[in-house]
């Protein structure tokens, strides 16, 4: 009788712990995930340097009681209606550095020297405010689209919408929406379970419920109408190459796909081939 009261109150104490270690497991999963995908943050040296280039001009869009920012650089004569990049950028990035570090690049006399392109940031990201997660992204992202729509310089034929990293998955769930003329993706992924599983392999079964963020963009996919150009390297140690390489499978019209080699996540854009292919694919579709 004592061994099997032991024994029973051996087991309730090994129940209790592994109650109170799941519960630790499930909080720290889901305290921790904002953080794994999002990095907001304002660049206030490069929006001081942006301020003072006339080609570049600050907008705010209001989004009920918040404010989305960004900018639009001018590459064409605001009084004519000219094609339009529209481009989402990754968790790391800023509306105000992207745009510093491709004028600094030269990318905007290069790649995108016919056409003018429009950026916003996210809800905390740059001076947007409001609250960040992936219903807030996804209606800031549709929000800049229609504000793009209804611009005099804007000719609504010609928009392409460029996504890098996880503003792939944004610039799949806007094509999906709207109808662009063009998509081209950078580092894109299928969706948001991989990269769990990429980071940390255990999101299988029940544990997939823990994930907060979908980024299905292999849902969007399949409605998409245009034929994207898809970019991904062999050597991208955050999204790798293979989910690139299945999201590209899912869409109607035949993606443009393209792999390289050597290029870590951050290094699309300093890669010649990369805005080559973009240079190409543009002029293509906007020419």
């Amino acid at each position: 009788m004592e061994n099997n009261r032991q024994k029973k109150n051996w087991v309730k104490i090994m129940l209790f712990w592994i109650l109170i270690f799941l519960l630790i497991l499930i909080f720290a999963v889901l305290y921790v995930q904002p953080s794994v995908f999002f990095y907001p943050w304002h660049d206030s040296k490069s929006y001081d340097v942006l301020k003072d280039i006339d080609s570049f001009e600050e907008i705010k869009i209001q989004n009920g009681k918040n404010t989305i920012s960004g900018w639009v650089k001018y590459n064409k004569p605001k009084e004519e209606k000219s094609p339009l990049i529209i481009m989402y950028g990754g968790n790391a990035q800023n509306s105000s550095n992207t745009c510093n570090w491709f004028y600094k690049d030269k990318i905007f006399e290069t790649v995108f020297k016919d056409y003018n392109f429009l950026i916003v940031d996210y809800p905390s990201y740059g001076l947007s405010t409001g609250y960040l997660s992936e219903k807030t992204m996804f209606d800031t992202a549709i929000k800049a689209y229609e504000y793009a729509e209804k611009q005099e310089y804007v000719d609504k034929d010609k928009i392409v919408v460029l996504g890098f990293s996880i503003g792939t998955g944004v610039a799949n769930y806007v094509t999906s929406e709207k109808d662009p003329h063009g998509l081209i993706l950078v580092a894109p992924y299928d969706r948001a379970l991989s990269l769990y599983n990429n980071a940390i392999n255990i999101f299988h079964g029940p544990m997939k419920l823990l994930t907060r963020y979908k980024f299905d963009s292999i849902s969007y996919a399949e409605k998409i109408k245009t034929n994207p150009l898809v970019i991904t390297s062999t050597d991208d140690e955050v999204i790798s190459y293979k989910l690139s390489e299945n999201l590209s499978t899912y869409y109607n019209n035949n993606p443009e796909y393209m792999c390289i080699e050597g290029a870590l996540h951050n290094d699309y854009f300093l890669r010649q081939e990369v805005l080559d292919k973009i240079s190409e694919y543009l002029d293509n579709k906007l020419k």
